[in-house]
């Protein structure tokens, strides 16, 4: 016994440390929100609001607890699509769509967001949100030539188009951050 704990303290301490560390730590990484443009008196010319993305579960539509409330996927569609505007029939699609999950909705309100809940519950389990950001002229057309605009490139990324939203992207843009830490068990 002796022998087995010299061995694994002192001789292979550093393989279980390592393995400990490796364990017990936590590192993730979060995207920056878009900087604002400002006129020289304070007045937002661009800023970014919080919006939010709606994912569907469409298998989950088969589940008991849903059939048991009798909730159909014609009739989330259509409770959806009047909250949000968007077009039933393509929302029907997507939730007819044999996947796990699958995105419905980008950008919504906090509004819309607390409708949609109000309606079908986060624990039925058959769609779940997440906090996005959207980009917002608040002055609308006033200067919209040398503000430019948004727009969300191929990797669904933000990307400045014309005016200061194009020249100055990489700063806008910011940079990725990034959280560590440890972990209890």
């Amino acid at each position: 016994f002796v022998v087995q704990v010299f061995r694994v303290q002192i001789i292979k301490h550093d393989k279980w440390a390592l393995r400990s560390e490796i364990k017990n730590s936590l590192r993730s990484t979060y995207q920056a929100t878009r900087g604002s443009v400002y006129f020289s008196d304070g007045i937002p010319l661009a800023i970014s609001e919080i919006a939010y993305g709606i994912y569907a579960k469409p298998n989950a539509f088969n589940l008991e607890a849903v059939t048991k409330k009798n909730i159909t996927r014609d009739q989330f569609a259509k409770d959806f699509a009047e909250i949000t505007g968007l077009d039933s029939k393509i929302i029907l699609e997507n939730l007819s769509a044999n996947s796990s999950y699958r995105s419905i909705a980008k950008k919504l309100s906090q509004v819309q967001l607390d409708k949609i809940k109000e309606k079908y519950p986060l624990d039925l389990g058959i769609w779940d949100y997440e906090q996005q950001f959207k980009r917002v002229y608040p002055s609308q057309t006033l200067a919209s030539k040398i503000i430019g605009f948004v727009r969300t490139d191929d990797n669904n990324n933000e990307v400045g188009q014309y005016g200061i939203e194009q020249y100055f992207d990489g700063v806008l843009r910011g940079s990725e951050g990034i959280f560590e830490g440890v972990k209890d068990d």
